[in-house]
């Protein structure tokens, strides 16, 4: 695996710790009341789907379990669509930074 790639899932699986967290014990309710909260939880969002961008196609081919696809579609649609999310899924809570640690530590498998 590319150094560089190795980085960019590392900024991936901080900025996924960093939105759980943001996130635990939160509502819906929360999010449209606390602009903070939605701005932080989008930026990180941002920042897993930038870095899932630039990765190389080789480690993608690789790391066939992190949904590639989704993720940028989502940094896309965070970036340049930005008005038309209001009822767009923020979160899948079922891919955990789990998923991507692991990607990130088959550089060293």
């Amino acid at each position: 695996m590319r150094p560089d790639d190795v980085v960019r899932l590392r900024y991936m699986l901080d900025a996924a710790r960093e939105a759980i967290e943001f996130a635990a014990d939160t509502s819906r309710e929360d999010l449209d009341r606390d602009r903070k909260l939605t701005l932080a939880l989008v930026k990180d969002i941002e920042i897993i789907g930038e870095a899932a961008y630039q990765t190389s196609e080789e480690t993608r081919r690789q790391l066939t379990n992190i949904a590639w696809e989704d993720i940028i579609g989502m940094r896309h649609r965070l970036v340049h669509a930005y008005f038309d999310i209001i009822e767009y899924p923020v979160a899948n809570r079922n891919q955990r930074p789990s998923t991507i640690d692991r990607g990130a530590q088959k550089r060293s498998g």
